[in-house]
């Protein structure tokens, strides 16, 4: 290693080694309600399947965070459509731009890519180079700016666990931006053999073929050894989405396709990213020719153009960042600096001469390079290194590049000591490296150098990247796309799932979690307290408690865990429901009866301010889990406790109420769950709450007894609360959909076409209608989410999985802090 690269990879600490190695209802009603969900479910096909089972991502887009808009951290996901790893210009050219708008820029990679040659910090090289670069920007632990390892992300791809891949990228990425005001993300990209034969452009019908595959395709096989297996445009495009990260394109021009075929590659990956739930800025071009840039990114732009795309510019080719420089040489071949000026590292070499001739016909072959010239030379050779290096000391012999001594120990101590005392004398000025390795192999590493590759000590290719960006990238115009509002107001799955995740930790609650000893509940309940979402009681007996944790191998000694049989408190609780339940004439011995069950027992924590909040009914019946609730918590000021759900679709989160209590309201019940889904929907960030109370009928179209039913609820919701947006009876394709609401919605309308809280007329149509879509599409339904109680109380289907669990328990934390308050 030489002295310079040394100090460029010790910017790391080097005691971090290498990461490396380590009910029954009128059916016509429901037939009729459940047909017009059927037209939209083919649009919840793409992004859906990336957000189930993951519990956050995103940024907010609620009425209150995009107030704040502003001082949210910003962030750009970036990657290669060919998945190449040439980016290292553009992101340096990236880095310098955000640096001029924003006091602190960070760089992020969701999967870590290789590191540089023989680096003694073993980060990913990309990471080791800008934090090199721009060393002053950056802060905190290097291991921070990734979320898994390229070995972690193929083992997980490969057995089937992509949510938890995604689930951790998030996590990292998140815990990672609130440090900047503006975060350069990464894709991953392929670290192949080198010289590799790109794959050619494909053709937009077989690139849509391969993207209308099973999902499987992630864990088939692309070539190179070590890279990323299966689509890895596919999965960028999930990375990203997940991230909420908007994406820039790095699209390598190609000499042997046209300005359309490029066209058409950007064109499919974005309609890639756009299916997975991303969203796509434009495009950066790569390697454009050096003859007529402005004209070549100007053509490329009309040829984008008709598909919406924007070309932002592009990197031109240029002799500077194409040519292997001896500081690459010194990386890739673990050289140490013997003689000659470190400085002269970071130049470029025009061939490589082996000198194995005699010492008169390697000065000659210098002479005779058309530049100056690598000299590869063993150790073996002490007359050809004494001869070159006394050329250079005389000042008028052939002055190569620099000079390679391979098979370093075997270089004789005299040749040594005089190289040695020329560099204390600075006779020398080109380098003179000495490397461990054979002749051969030190060739064949030097073969294998990337001419693209710009290391930490390439000063030069650093500023010429810079350079290049300035002048061929329209900075400004990415910029404004990045700070340009959403082209819509609706709010997406990723912005609404992080955040419940960042109200919850913000002020952490206590929720108990009554079915202490249940599989799903204790896995959750160690994964809400790792990530700080919530502080949990579990009840039951704490032998037994310990006893399925560990052989689940799961921790929850951050958890409470209460004995309800035991526990101190219960002559409190005795009383407290004895007070509750004097209107019916409990007794002490009536309400101990009643505390042996668990639901029970966590309501009255609850009740008592000993918790926030109560989660049941993996195991137990919605009536099991909700009773309790209804005898000891029920709100004067709310006359009728209902539920709903949140719906998460692939663009945005609807409610849906009642779906699970009240079996067939009359038209003031109706009122009161429209009004109070309105407010839940409010207090999560669905903003503003427009309320379509539903029907088979849409305005006068129809009658009926549910009809009417329907009307009268929405102009008794108007009376009672003239501050919402409330319609109805309305259908559902009328409800959620412009141009469905352009043709049976006559006159203006603050709700048709464009609806968030859907108001079901009895729970058959409800809880039919939220299946129906959840099933057929796969999107996540939160809930039954409890209304009307003065804390709340969630029920779990008995069906629910873990990240059921935790969603809920985010839910409830959440209620519980306005319910606090």
């Amino acid at each position: 290693m030489t002295g310079a690269q040394g100090s460029a990879f010790m910017r790391v600490p080097a005691q971090m080694g290498s990461w490396a190695a380590r009910h029954s209802s009128d059916l016509s009603t429901n037939i009729a309600l459940t047909k017009t969900y059927v037209h939209t479910l083919t649009r919840l096909r793409g992004a859906l399947g990336l957000a189930s089972n993951i519990g956050d991502a995103g940024r907010s887009l609620s009425t209150d965070a995009a107030a704040k808009l502003e001082d949210e951290p910003k962030s750009l996901f970036v990657f290669n459509l060919e998945g190449k790893r040439y980016n290292a210009p553009l992101l340096i050219g990236l880095m310098e731009f955000f640096l001029r708008r924003y006091p602190k820029v960070g760089f992020f990679q969701p999967v870590a890519g290789l590191p540089f040659p023989h680096s003694t910090s073993g980060l990913p090289r990309h990471v080791e180079l800008l934090r090199s670069a721009f060393s002053a920007n950056e802060e905190g632990h290097p291991m921070q700016q990734f979320a898994v390892t390229r070995e972690e992300c193929v083992d997980m791809i490969a057995h089937g666990q992509t949510d938890q891949l995604m689930q951790r990228v998030d996590e990292a990425f998140q815990a990672y931006v609130p440090r900047f005001s503006f975060t350069i993300a990464e894709g991953t990209h392929q670290d192949g053999p080198v010289g590799a034969t790109p794959p050619p452009l494909l053709p937009r019908r077989e690139i849509e073929y391969i993207h209308l595959a099973s999902s499987a395709r992630l864990t088939q096989a692309t070539a190179g050894p070590v890279g990323v297996p299966g689509d890895r445009l596919l999965l960028n495009a999930r990375l990203a989405s997940i991230m909420g990260a908007p994406v820039l394109l790095a699209l390598d021009m190609r000499p042997d396709a046209s300005f359309a075929d490029h066209a058409n590659f950007a064109a499919i990956a974005r309609d890639t990213v756009d299916e997975a739930g991303g969203d796509v800025l434009g495009v950066v071009l790569n390697h454009v020719p050096a003859e007529g840039v402005e004209e070549t990114i100007g053509k490329m732009q009309a040829a984008m153009e008709p598909a919406g795309i924007r070309c932002f510019g592009g990197l031109p080719q240029s002799d500077t960042l194409h040519r292997v420089r001896l500081d690459a040489v010194a990386a890739g071949c673990d050289t140490y600096l013997l003689a000659g000026q470190d400085l002269m590292l970071d130049s470029s070499y025009s061939d490589v001469l082996v000198a194995a001739d005699r010492l008169e016909d390697v000065l000659q072959a210098v002479e005779a390079s058309p530049g100056r010239p690598l000299v590869v030379t063993p150790a073996s050779r002490p007359d050809v290194v004494l001869g070159l290096a006394a050329a250079q000391a005389a000042g008028g012999g052939p002055h190569p590049a620099g000079i390679l001594i391979t098979d370093s120990g075997k270089l004789e101590g005299g040749v040594r000591r005089i190289l040695e005392a020329g560099h204390r004398a600075k006779v020398f000025r080109a380098p003179v490296l000495e490397a461990p390795a054979s002749l051969m192999e030190s060739l064949h590493s030097i073969q294998g150098l990337r001419a693209a590759d710009v290391l930490p000590t390439s000063a030069a290719k650093i500023e010429h990247s810079k350079t290049l960006f300035t002048r061929h990238v329209d900075g400004e115009g990415l910029a404004a796309a990045i700070d340009a509002p959403p082209a819509t107001a609706r709010q997406t799955p990723r912005a609404f799932m992080h955040a419940l995740q960042r109200r919850a930790q913000s002020d952490m609650k206590r929720i108990v979690l009554p079915e202490g000893t249940e599989p799903r509940v204790l896995k959750a309940a160690a994964d809400i307290t790792r990530r700080g979402l919530a502080y949990i009681t579990l009840l039951g007996n704490p032998d037994a408690v310990q006893d399925e944790a560990a052989k689940l191998g799961v921790d929850v000694s951050a958890c409470t865990v209460v004995d309800p049989m035991t526990s101190p408190e219960l002559p409190r609780y005795i009383d407290l429901l004895v007070e509750a339940r004097k209107h019916k004439g409990t007794t002490s011995q009536q309400a101990a009866d009643m505390l042996q069950d668990v639901n029970y027992f966590g309501t009255l924590q609850v009740a008592a301010g000993d918790a926030d909040g109560l989660v049941s009914g993996s195991v137990h019946t919605t009536a099991a889990t909700i009773r309790p609730a209804l005898q000891v918590l029920r709100s004067k000021e709310q006359p009728l406790v209902s539920s709903c759900f949140f719906m998460c679709l692939p663009e945005q989160v609807l409610v849906f109420g009642d779906c699970a209590v009240n079996l067939n309201p009359d038209a003031e019940g109706l009122a009161h769950i429209a009004i109070a889904s309105a407010d839940t929907a409010a207090a999560f960030g669905v903003e503003p709450p427009r309320v379509a109370l539903l029907s088979y009928s849409t305005g006068s179209s129809g009658s009926g007894d549910e009809v009417q039913k329907v009307r009268e609820a929405a102009d008794i919701a108007k009376e009672l609360r003239p501050d919402l947006f409330v319609e109805g009876p309305l259908q559902y394709d009328a409800a959620v959909d412009p141009s469905v609401a352009a043709t049976k919605v006559k006159g203006h309308t603050e709700v048709a076409g464009q609806a968030n809280v859907l108001v079901f007329p009895n729970l058959n149509s409800g809880n039919v209608a939220y299946k129906a879509v959840q099933q057929s599409s796969g999107a996540i339904a939160m809930g039954p989410i409890m209304q009307g109680l003065r804390l709340p109380v969630n029920d779990l289907s008995r069906g629910c999985t873990v990240p059921d669990i935790i969603n809920t328990v985010m839910c409830t934390a959440v209620q519980a802090q306005a319910a606090r308050r």
